[in-house]
């Protein structure tokens, strides 16, 4: 399903999980070794600063490759899209060249030459395009989108999918009359929430395991986009920009509580289920809650607030820390492993079988006579 070698996914998870495991004491360097033998990460991650490098090079190289093929159709319009469009599927298939060859892995180059081939072939088909609204136009991208996504395991791309689906969503919403604008923050929030049982599903699967990381971020986006969607100053300014009428807007209660409360919901969810993604996503969106009563409601001067607001924090991250030295439900203090650390069967056996194997034979050293230096009568050995 995705363009890398079979199994290269699963060698670069065990690559990790026996790291972690050697880094906590759980195996041995000898282990370690073993396992790192036996299962190679052929997947090429460079770090930051050469994939930096390397994306700058893949952008720049795809767009002077497609410059010079939309000079090439600049006699008419179609000529021109079509020289942008072969550009994009020229840069797809140098993209596919290099993962068989090299296996870039959020190296740098992978992620400039899709996002460039992405961009050249959406563009070349909406350019100038007068019966393509923007209903078609999110739906068109979201089709690139998922399929790079999935193709090529982008987080990137998954985001813009999920982007492009909400889009589609709102759209076609606005088109309905008032009854649609009324309704669109409802809709916007179910539609939030209804790709999440698809996404729990797959993200508990094995064979999901390359695109688990872009599972989790689209399962933040939807707790992030349904907050939105139901947040006074979205909702107000939206009816604005839709309407042309600003000001106060029908049901502020239910959009102010649902300013409010939402985050402490996720917070309170996140402790009961023990999911670090509603915690982290509840704690971020107070502040945006903060930011929208304040905007509206000035209380304090902004530089007192932010200073009262600082010192709270401080004082509860220090009692929390001293309070939850001791493990208690759950939580601790303690720095936070990775999820579900060694917890699948393919590691925990390779590892068990691994620290019981039995023991190769010391090496004897290096033992003379014979000769393997290729002349006559060499015998192959030291």
């Amino acid at each position: 399903m995705n363009a890398y070698k079979p199994g290269a996914f699963d060698h670069h998870h065990i690559h990790s999980q026996a790291t972690e495991a050697l880094q906590k004491g759980v195996i041995d360097k000898a282990t370690h070794d073993r396992i790192v033998e036996a299962y190679p990460d052929t997947l090429y991650t460079p770090n930051f600063f050469v994939r930096m490098g390397l994306f700058l090079l893949a952008v720049l190289a795809a767009a002077c490759g497609s410059g010079l093929l939309a000079l090439m159709g600049l006699s008419s319009e179609t000529a021109f899209r079509a020289m942008v469009i072969i550009a994009g599927f020229g840069t797809i298939a140098a993209l596919e060249l290099f993962i068989q060859r090299r296996s870039p892995f959020r190296a740098g180059l992978d992620d400039g030459l899709l996002y460039a081939a992405v961009c050249l072939i959406y563009f070349g088909i909406t350019f100038e395009t007068q019966n393509f609204g923007p209903t078609l136009e999110c739906l068109i991208l979201l089709v690139i989108a998922l399929v790079c996504s999935i193709r090529y395991v982008d987080a990137l791309m998954g985001l813009v999918a999920y982007g492009a689906f909400l889009g589609f969503i709102y759209s076609n919403a606005v088109h309905w009359g008032d009854t649609g604008r009324a309704l669109l923050p409802f809709i916007l929030m179910i539609a939030s929430l209804a790709p999440r049982p698809l996404l729990n599903k797959l993200v508990r699967r094995e064979v999901a395991l390359p695109w688990r990381y872009t599972l989790h971020l689209l399962q933040a986006a939807t707790l992030v986009t349904f907050y939105l969607a139901g947040n006074y100053y979205v909702v107000r300014e939206a009816n604005a920009l839709i309407s042309g009428v600003s000001g106060p807007i029908p049901m502020a209660w239910l959009w102010w509580t649902l300013t409010v409360l939402t985050p402490f919901v996720y917070i309170t969810w996140g402790i009961r289920k023990k999911d670090p993604i509603f915690l982290w996503v509840g704690m971020a969106l107070v502040t945006a809650a903060v930011f929208t009563f304040r905007y509206y409601y000035h209380v304090l001067p902004a530089e007192l607030a932010m200073v009262i607001a600082g010192v709270v924090l401080i004082v509860l991250a220090y009692l929390l820390i001293r309070y939850l030295r001791i493990p208690r439900n759950g939580f601790t203090s303690a720095p936070a492993d990775e999820p579900h650390p060694l917890d699948t069967p393919l590691v925990e056996g390779l590892i068990v079988a691994e620290t019981f194997q039995p023991q190769q034979p010391a090496d004897a050293g290096l033992q003379f006579g014979g000769g393997s230096g290729g002349g006559g009568g060499a015998g192959g050995e030291y």
